[in-house]
């Protein structure tokens, strides 16, 4: 386990966002359809070669987004904070300012790839929505390090 830039006697804990197949199947779906459609030259008024090259470039770029999305979406207990990771974003939040967490199935774009989620509240109302693994484990190991938790049900 690797510990902490600020005090090297404190270990890290690192929880992987769960991830739902559900999830994605929606997205394959989501690429796959317009894919299909402006594929047929008729529909894009393009020529096939132009269509083609449009096409996987801009779904390339998706899939890569995506990927890293899901490579990197976790969420480590620092020494003084949780950290929140998910592709190019990154949210800060000290255990001194997280009130509770309470499961949750909220739907609204989350550094989360599950809906089995967690709402994890801090300072003054505000709120990040996350999806670790294994939920027991991480509200158990946040107990340990925010003393002001609660936890909801």
């Amino acid at each position: 386990m690797a510990s902490s830039s600020l005090h090297p006697n404190v270990p890290l804990e690192r929880y992987r966002s769960a991830v739902d197949a559900w999830v994605v199947a929606l997205i394959l779906i989501g690429l796959g359809v317009p894919t299909m459609i402006v594929l047929h030259p008729q529909v894009t008024g393009l020529g096939l070669h132009a269509a083609r090259t449009m096409v996987f470039g801009a779904t390339g770029f998706v899939v890569v987004f995506l990927g890293w999305l899901f490579a990197t979406t976790d969420y480590t207990l620092d020494t003084d904070a949780l950290i929140i990771r998910s592709g190019p974003l990154r949210w800060t939040v000290p255990y001194a300012q997280i009130r509770s967490v309470r499961p949750t199935a909220n739907m609204a774009s989350a550094p989360a790839m599950s809906l089995r989620r967690l709402e994890v509240r801090y300072g003054d109302g505000q709120s990040v929505v996350i999806s670790p693994r294994d939920r027991d484990a991480f509200v158990a190991a946040l107990r340990r390090r925010a003393a002001r938790l609660t936890v909801l049900s």
